[in-house]
């Protein structure tokens, strides 16, 4: 598909061989690739690969009718179809059937085969089709007629593969199809996929019913995605050159020898360069091509081509902008972000070779075969959801309708030293689906399952343990260890090396925070570690308090250090009991505030917590801290939680229980400013007042210069 220019397409019997041979499965090796493999190996290729599928597939059927006619035995056959291979092969068999025609095949096995479709990014669809648009036809050229911008030519051999999007078979297969027009054309598509689902016998969905029919899908088993985001980019060059317009310009245009330019050439806008170009001045040449991996959302801009010509008249005059070519293109409505889910992916190396240029990025890999398209999730019957695209697809635990999958047996890819990494190159073997394959040859089939590694799989149970709990892990595992690594003395485990424990307290009085630690694993998926913090019976409170003049602000926190978040605490109260001096305080939540008119007072509070262990009940004394004596005569006190204003020390280093102060008088305020933290200025105060009111929350300064004297005060704004 992605290689036109070679007849018999990308893939030979060689490479075949070289995928069996490197996939680290001597199992499989030993069936097909060995010089003693127990099967003979017919490879067919297609004269022309992006040709109707139907053609092919009838090819097929009469190569099935050949080997069946010239083999000796009762043996059946195995037909194992890989990537477009798989959905031809699915058509042949099932061809057969329909037509009453005994195909001999005991074993289908298609090996990421887009069943539902593939997909080559809609972005990058769009930009084949802009450099498309610019291949001029002429009629008097020197060496045949067609006439080209090679922007990006000497970097990705362009020209090479912008014909395969309108050959028959892409657009067959592409679940999403870029028209000439930059339009989403998926007709040809669902006209094929209909006609393939009502192939074979009656409510067959298209497959052969007289061989078991199993599956490899590339995509990773976890459901991770390519590692890269939706909307991220795919392809960006951006390239700028002065240049003169006989000169450079000319160089990077091919133009016909001895002939003229006819039909649609670079948007029209070449003439108004040939213009500008012959006024005196400065002159600039630049290249923009972005494409982007299809994002969420609407509306959003997944492709930029633009070639421009700048001059800036008589070197100092303005600048003319000459778009020689301009085309943006935004997301198609109703497509999700499919360049990014898991699937056996395609590695753009295959076409771009090796790239070294400063001015290029182009992404390494792209979704190319879907794994619920190699899966056939749903069968065409259902529209898959976003949340279908992300799904773990276990063989071990098949998925259920609606979403189920038409074959008997599948693996998905998992890495065993990497497991949140997993999506593998389209159509490869590897030790994991090479064992399992092997397996099913040798009718002694297997399911594959290391789910329990998916990074999305925890530690389930409660988070709070009163009198006793149970905490499960995934099934899977051949061996499970369950430790206590934080606050062992507060519980005890019960049923360690299974896939659940019990958890209990020591004693009815113990409180505390416990980590729950599991390793895991099996030979064939390795190991992993899986951490729970839990807590153990009734809150375990104590306040701290921050002292800033005349009031202080009171934290409720877990006490010795403990995660105060982590106790399952569903109500408090907050009550004060006495107070001196003027003194009052409260709260609520896990914050509270006391404040009074001196630095001497002090009030009562009692606290308690509730979780669902029961309540735990504080009593604590909480006053300010007071300034030091004859530091200032002048103090910025708060008048309330959101009020504050300047006081006047009586006698400040009178040291008195009861120190006197007064209001600062207007003619003393010289300055009064609210600041953010990025020193902007909030608000301006002409009285001695100055409230936060209004004000959003975050942390501001207040700074009020007294004579000669600024004060500051930190104020957080809840």
């Amino acid at each position: 598909m992605f290689s036109p220019e070679n007849v018999n397409g990308m893939n030979t019997y060689e490479t075949f061989k070289t995928s069996v041979g490197t996939s680290f499965s001597p199992d499989l090796q030993n069936l097909i690739w060995s010089q003693n493999k127990q099967y003979d190996i017919i490879y067919v290729d297609w004269n022309n690969g992006i040709d109707y599928m139907q053609r092919n597939a009838y090819a097929l059927e009469e190569v099935i009718k050949w080997v069946n006619s010239v083999k000796v035995g009762t043996e059946k056959n195995v037909v194992l179809g890989q990537s477009m291979g798989g959905v031809i092969a699915r058509y042949a068999l099932a061809d057969m059937e329909q037509t009453s025609i005994d195909h001999k095949t005991r074993l289908f096995i298609s090996h990421d085969a887009p069943q539902q479709g593939a997909n080559i990014p809609v972005s990058i669809q769009f930009m084949y089709r802009h450099l498309t648009n610019q291949y001029i036809q002429t009629n008097t050229t020197l060496f045949g007629g067609i006439v080209t911008v090679p922007v990006l030519e000497n970097k990705l051999g362009v020209s090479n593969y912008l014909s395969v999007l309108d050959a028959p078979a892409s657009r067959q297969l592409l679940s999403n199809f870029s028209n000439l027009s930059y339009g989403i054309d998926n007709s040809v598509h669902t006209t094929f996929f209909n006609e393939l689902k009502a192939k074979g016998v009656a409510n067959s969905g298209g497959y052969p019913v007289n061989c078991r029919n199993i599956a490899i899908s590339n995509g990773a088993e976890c459901g991770m995605g390519q590692g890269f985001n939706p909307s991220d980019n795919l392809l960006n060059y951006n390239w700028n050159k002065g240049l003169t317009f006989g000169g450079d310009l000319l160089s990077m245009v091919y133009l016909p020898l001895g002939g003229s330019i006819g039909g649609l050439f670079l948007d029209n806008d070449f003439f108004g360069v040939e213009i500008a170009g012959l006024i005196p001045g400065k002159s600039k040449y630049r290249v923009e091509f972005n494409a982007k991996a299809m994002p969420y959302g609407t509306n959003n801009q997944i492709y930029k081509g633009r070639i421009s010509y700048s001059k800036r008249i008589l070197w100092i005059g303005p600048t003319i902008v000459v778009n020689i070519t301009n085309v943006q293109k935004n997301q198609p409505a109703g497509i999700l972000p499919l360049d990014t889910y898991g699937g056996g992916f395609y590695n753009t190396s295959i076409v771009v070779g090796s790239v070294s240029d400063p001015n290029l990025y182009i992404r390494d890999k792209f979704n190319f075969i879907p794994t619920t398209s190699a899966l056939d999730i749903g069968k065409r019957n259902i529209t898959l959801q976003d949340a279908d695209y992300k799904k773990a697809y276990v063989g071990a635990t098949p998925p259920v309708a609606p979403t189920n999958s038409p074959f008997a047996n599948f693996s998905t890819d998992f890495e065993k030293y990497n497991p949140n990494s997993s999506n593998k190159p389209h159509i490869s073997f590897n030790s994991r689906n090479g064992e399992w394959l092997s397996r099913e040859l040798n009718v002694n089939a297997i399911t594959t399952n290391c789910s329990y590694m998916c990074a999305s799989n925890q530690i389930t149970g409660p988070n709070t343990v009163c009198s006793s709990a149970t905490y499960s892990a995934p099934s899977g595992a051949t061996y499970y260890d369950w430790t206590i690594t934080e606050g062992a003395n507060l519980v005890n485990l019960a049923g360690n090396f299974t896939n659940t424990i019990t958890l209990s307290p020591t004693n009815s009085n113990s409180a505390g925070q416990v980590t729950l630690s599991l390793f895991f694993g099996s030979g064939d998926c390795g190991d992993i570690i899986l951490t729970k913090t839990i807590w153990v019976g009734k809150p375990s409170i104590e306040i701290n308090l921050t002292s800033n003049s005349n009031y202080v602000t009171i934290d409720l926190v877990g006490a010795e250090g403990t995660d105060i978040n982590q106790q399952g605490i569903t109500a408090t109260t907050w009550t004060q009991t006495a107070s001196t001096n003027g003194g009052s305080a409260g709260g609520s939540g896990f914050s509270g505030f006391g404040n009074g008119p001196n630095f001497y007072w002090t009030a009562t509070l009692v606290i308690t917590a509730t979780n669902a262990c029961g309540t735990t009940s504080i009593t604590r004394d909480v006053t300010c801290a007071p300034p030091a004596p004859c530091d200032t005569s002048y103090n910025l006190v708060a008048k309330s939680t959101s009020g504050y204003t300047v006081n006047k020390i009586i006698e400040p280093c009178a040291k008195t229980a009861n120190q006197k102060t007064v209001a600062a008088s207007a003619n003393e305020i010289v300055s009064a400013k609210l600041y953010d933290m990025s020193n902007i200025e909030i608000r301006n105060y002409r009285t001695n007042d100055y409230s936060v009111e209004g004000v959003k929350k975050g942390i501001y300064i207040l700074k009020v210069q007294v004579k000669d004297i600024m004060l500051t005060k930190k104020i957080i704004v809840n």
